[in-house]
């Protein structure tokens, strides 16, 4: 059977991507969510966290799309 999981390493390619494409720094995006540093942009963009669904869901409205357009699913066979 079949089933799906987010695949960290290419949601934070995918995150930092989108905030390359759409002209957002770190900065932005850190102030824009409310976080205390610039660090959890950074840990995103190399797989060490995730961002919370309530950061997800923020960073789906800055760029103008759904939060699912942002993650990366990874489809895993299960015995």
């Amino acid at each position: 059977m079949k089933y799906f999981v987010i695949d960290m390493k290419k949601t934070g390619e995918r995150i930092k991507s989108l905030s390359k494409e759409r002209n957002t720094s770190v900065r932005e995006i850190q102030e824009y969510l409310g976080l205390e540093s610039v660090q959890s942009v950074y840990d995103w963009f190399h797989a060490k966290t995730l961002p919370t669904i309530d950061h997800l869901f923020a960073l789906g409205h800055l760029w103008g799309i759904d939060m699912e357009k942002i993650l990366v699913a990874d489809i895993r066979e299960r015995t």
